[in-house]
């Protein structure tokens, strides 16, 4: 233990004293969920016109413009409304105010098909027997059934 203490002060690494002494200002630290209530930085909105933003506390926002262009754009919008949806069941679950909307809000959840989700379908292949390659031919997304939440 004395060696690896040596090293570092050899190093550089060891203990120094504050350069402004014992009578600094304390630091104030906060809580996760005291942070999280007030600093929005990284979190994406969309304004009145459809566009995306990243909010960047104390300065003005970053319009949001994806690798993939106008795809990715739809994509990340259909994710956006799934986190407001999923956020605003958490809220109704947690508070248990309005239990009716809770499972509209559920179902509306369970019937949409969101971007991740869109699977290739299963080729109904029983398990232990081998797989059958896929034909050359078909591109790897063909088949798929997913449609665009509104």
């Amino acid at each position: 233990m004395e060696a690896s203490a040596a090293a570092a002060v050899a190093d550089g690494q060891g203990y120094v004293p504050h350069e402004d002494g014992p009578d600094r200002a304390p630091l104030l630290l906060q809580t996760a969920r005291e942070k999280h209530a007030t600093d929005f930085t990284g979190r994406l909105y969309t304004d009145d016109d459809g566009q995306i933003w990243q909010h960047v506390n104390g300065e003005d926002p970053v319009r949001v413009i994806t690798a993939d262009g106008v795809t990715g754009t739809e994509q990340l919008r259909m994710l956006l409304s799934l986190r407001d949806t999923a956020s605003e069941l958490q809220e109704l679950d947690r508070t248990g105010s309005d239990p009716d909307r809770a499972r509209e809000v559920r179902s509306q959840l369970a019937g949409r098909r969101w971007p991740g989700r869109c699977l290739p379908p299963r080729t109904g292949v029983a398990r232990g027997s081998p797989r059958q390659p896929r034909e050359a031919s078909r591109p790897p997304d063909a088949g798929r059934k997913c449609r665009t939440a509104p």
